[in-house]
Protein backbone atom coordinates (compact mmCIF):
# COMPACT_ATOMS: atom_id res chain seq x y z
CA UNK A 1 0.00 0.00 0.00
CA UNK A 2 1.34 3.27 -0.96
CA UNK A 3 -0.48 6.84 -0.58
CA UNK A 4 0.84 10.40 -1.91
CA UNK A 5 -1.14 13.42 -0.64
CA UNK A 6 -0.22 16.89 -1.45
CA UNK A 7 -2.17 20.46 -1.32
CA UNK A 8 -2.19 24.50 -1.31
CA UNK A 9 -3.84 26.68 -0.04
CA UNK A 10 -3.54 30.34 -1.38
CA UNK A 11 -0.31 29.22 -2.91
CA UNK A 12 1.38 27.80 0.74
CA UNK A 13 1.44 24.38 0.95
CA UNK A 14 -1.14 22.79 3.49
CA UNK A 15 -0.75 19.03 3.41
CA UNK A 16 2.27 16.61 2.38
CA UNK A 17 1.47 13.33 3.41
CA UNK A 18 3.52 10.07 2.31
CA UNK A 19 2.65 6.29 3.62
CA UNK A 20 3.61 3.28 2.45
CA UNK A 21 3.07 0.07 3.96
CA UNK A 22 3.17 -4.24 3.97
CA UNK A 23 1.86 -7.26 4.94
CA UNK A 24 2.23 -10.68 5.13
CA UNK A 25 -0.68 -13.38 6.48
CA UNK A 26 0.01 -16.71 7.28
CA UNK A 27 -3.70 -18.64 7.31
CA UNK A 28 -3.36 -21.45 9.97
CA UNK A 29 -7.20 -22.52 9.76
CA UNK A 30 -9.94 -21.50 7.44
CA UNK A 31 -10.66 -18.00 9.38
CA UNK A 32 -7.63 -17.51 11.49
CA UNK A 33 -4.00 -16.18 10.53
CA UNK A 34 -1.41 -14.39 11.70
CA UNK A 35 0.26 -11.10 10.15
CA UNK A 36 3.31 -9.01 10.38
CA UNK A 37 4.15 -6.27 8.66
CA UNK A 38 5.36 -2.54 9.00
CA UNK A 39 4.22 0.90 7.69
CA UNK A 40 6.19 4.08 7.45
CA UNK A 41 4.37 7.63 7.25
CA UNK A 42 6.00 11.20 6.87
CA UNK A 43 3.81 13.90 7.82
CA UNK A 44 5.04 17.69 9.36
CA UNK A 45 1.66 18.73 9.18
CA UNK A 46 0.68 16.59 12.29
CA UNK A 47 3.70 17.13 14.16
CA UNK A 48 6.34 14.36 12.96
CA UNK A 49 9.16 13.84 10.66
CA UNK A 50 8.85 10.63 10.10
CA UNK A 51 6.75 7.49 11.96
CA UNK A 52 7.43 3.66 11.52
CA UNK A 53 5.17 1.43 12.78
CA UNK A 54 6.20 -2.45 13.48
CA UNK A 55 3.09 -4.54 13.63
CA UNK A 56 2.33 -8.28 14.31
CA UNK A 57 -0.78 -10.25 15.48
CA UNK A 58 -3.82 -12.12 14.64
CA UNK A 59 -6.65 -12.03 12.35
CA UNK A 60 -10.16 -13.37 12.29
CA UNK A 61 -12.23 -13.75 8.73
CA UNK A 62 -15.53 -12.59 10.89
CA UNK A 63 -17.85 -12.32 7.75
CA UNK A 64 -17.57 -14.52 4.55
CA UNK A 65 -20.34 -13.73 2.48
CA UNK A 66 -20.52 -13.68 -1.64
CA UNK A 67 -20.49 -10.15 -1.43
CA UNK A 68 -19.44 -9.16 2.32
CA UNK A 69 -16.55 -9.78 4.12
CA UNK A 70 -15.19 -7.96 7.37
CA UNK A 71 -11.81 -9.01 8.93
CA UNK A 72 -10.78 -8.03 12.77
CA UNK A 73 -7.40 -7.86 13.48
CA UNK A 74 -5.87 -7.45 16.73
CA UNK A 75 -1.92 -7.58 17.84
CA UNK A 76 0.90 -5.27 18.77
CA UNK A 77 2.65 -2.69 17.20
CA UNK A 78 6.23 -0.70 17.93
CA UNK A 79 6.28 2.92 16.89
CA UNK A 80 9.40 4.90 16.31
CA UNK A 81 8.78 8.49 15.62
CA UNK A 82 11.23 11.40 14.60
CA UNK A 83 8.63 14.44 15.66
CA UNK A 84 9.51 17.74 14.19
CA UNK A 85 10.08 19.33 17.98
CA UNK A 86 13.14 17.46 17.72
CA UNK A 87 12.42 14.28 20.07
CA UNK A 88 12.15 10.90 18.92
CA UNK A 89 9.56 8.59 20.91
CA UNK A 90 9.54 5.18 20.36
CA UNK A 91 6.48 2.89 22.35
CA UNK A 92 4.88 -0.04 22.34
CA UNK A 93 1.05 0.04 21.02
CA UNK A 94 -2.05 -2.49 20.94
CA UNK A 95 -3.94 -2.65 18.11
CA UNK A 96 -7.34 -3.58 17.13
CA UNK A 97 -8.85 -3.20 13.35
CA UNK A 98 -12.25 -4.23 11.77
CA UNK A 99 -12.24 -4.27 8.00
CA UNK A 100 -15.66 -4.62 5.84
CA UNK A 101 -15.69 -4.43 2.07
CA UNK A 102 -19.24 -5.04 0.56
CA UNK A 103 -18.92 -6.18 -3.02
CA UNK A 104 -21.33 -4.53 -5.85
CA UNK A 105 -19.52 -6.30 -8.72
CA UNK A 106 -16.27 -8.16 -9.23
CA UNK A 107 -14.51 -4.79 -9.57
CA UNK A 108 -16.77 -2.51 -7.02
CA UNK A 109 -17.10 -2.02 -3.80
CA UNK A 110 -17.25 0.11 -0.60
CA UNK A 111 -15.04 -0.52 2.24
CA UNK A 112 -14.84 0.82 5.78
CA UNK A 113 -11.58 0.00 7.70
CA UNK A 114 -11.19 1.50 11.16
CA UNK A 115 -8.28 0.83 13.94
CA UNK A 116 -7.58 1.90 17.81
CA UNK A 117 -3.88 1.83 18.36
CA UNK A 118 -3.48 2.90 22.32
CA UNK A 119 0.10 3.97 23.72
CA UNK A 120 0.78 0.92 26.40
CA UNK A 121 3.35 3.46 27.92
CA UNK A 122 1.84 6.49 28.30
CA UNK A 123 -2.20 6.72 29.92
CA UNK A 124 -4.93 8.12 27.60
CA UNK A 125 -2.71 8.34 24.37
CA UNK A 126 -3.93 6.74 21.34
CA UNK A 127 -4.47 7.19 17.64
CA UNK A 128 -7.99 6.67 15.98
CA UNK A 129 -7.82 6.17 12.32
CA UNK A 130 -11.04 4.81 10.08
CA UNK A 131 -11.49 5.27 6.05
CA UNK A 132 -14.67 4.93 3.97
CA UNK A 133 -13.66 4.27 0.40
CA UNK A 134 -15.80 3.66 -3.21
CA UNK A 135 -13.54 2.27 -6.25
CA UNK A 136 -15.60 1.79 -9.36
CA UNK A 137 -13.45 0.06 -12.10
CA UNK A 138 -12.35 1.42 -15.28
CA UNK A 139 -10.11 -1.71 -16.51
CA UNK A 140 -9.63 -5.40 -15.16
CA UNK A 141 -7.10 -3.50 -13.09
CA UNK A 142 -7.46 0.16 -12.73
CA UNK A 143 -10.41 2.22 -11.02
CA UNK A 144 -11.02 5.52 -9.75
CA UNK A 145 -10.75 5.45 -5.93
CA UNK A 146 -12.87 8.24 -3.67
CA UNK A 147 -12.24 7.97 -0.10
CA UNK A 148 -12.68 10.19 3.65
CA UNK A 149 -10.41 9.22 6.03
CA UNK A 150 -9.66 10.57 9.29
CA UNK A 151 -6.65 10.52 11.95
CA UNK A 152 -6.82 11.46 15.72
CA UNK A 153 -4.41 11.52 17.87
CA UNK A 154 -5.07 12.08 21.32
CA UNK A 155 -1.98 13.60 22.19
CA UNK A 156 -0.52 15.33 19.31
CA UNK A 157 2.70 17.39 19.30
CA UNK A 158 2.15 21.13 20.92
CA UNK A 159 1.00 23.99 18.81
CA UNK A 160 -0.90 20.64 16.15
CA UNK A 161 -4.39 19.67 16.02
CA UNK A 162 -5.70 16.60 17.07
CA UNK A 163 -7.75 15.41 14.34
CA UNK A 164 -6.76 15.16 10.07
CA UNK A 165 -9.20 14.47 8.18
CA UNK A 166 -8.53 13.61 4.05
CA UNK A 167 -11.09 13.70 1.11
CA UNK A 168 -8.98 12.40 -1.61
CA UNK A 169 -9.59 11.05 -5.14
CA UNK A 170 -7.33 8.90 -7.16
CA UNK A 171 -6.65 6.08 -9.56
CA UNK A 172 -6.05 2.52 -7.75
CA UNK A 173 -4.30 -0.59 -9.47
CA UNK A 174 -4.89 -3.79 -8.40
CA UNK A 175 -3.78 -7.14 -9.44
Amino acid sequence: MGTYVSSETNNKQSANERRLGVRADYAFRPRLSVFAGGSYERNTFAGFNSRADEIAGLAWKAILAPQDSMYLDTGGVLTQESDVNGTSPSYPSARGAPDYKHQFSKLAYFSQFVEYIPNLQTSGSYRFNTESALVAPISTHIGIKLSYAIRFDSRPQPTFGTTDRLLTTGIQVGY
